[in-house]
């Protein structure tokens, strides 16, 4: 987990990219322990954060081998 100081306009809490990506808290935080999805903290700070551009990357559709 990276230490930064101050947010991007893209990062949200893990509870609020859960409410507006529509995706379970629980699956951002299996996501960030299976390395899929990278979480952020800012100093100060015991929330963290991850970027609503990564949880685009993730749920584009991607072609079958």
């Amino acid at each position: 987990m990276a230490l930064v100081f101050a947010p991007v306009t893209t990062w949200r809490s893990l509870d609020d990219a859960a409410k507006q990506s529509g995706i379970s808290r629980r699956t951002l935080t299996r996501w960030i322990s299976e390395k899929r999805l990278t979480a952020y903290r800012i100093a100060g700070d015991r929330r963290r954060y991850v970027d609503m551009d990564d949880i685009k990357q993730l749920r584009k559709p991607k072609p079958l081998d």
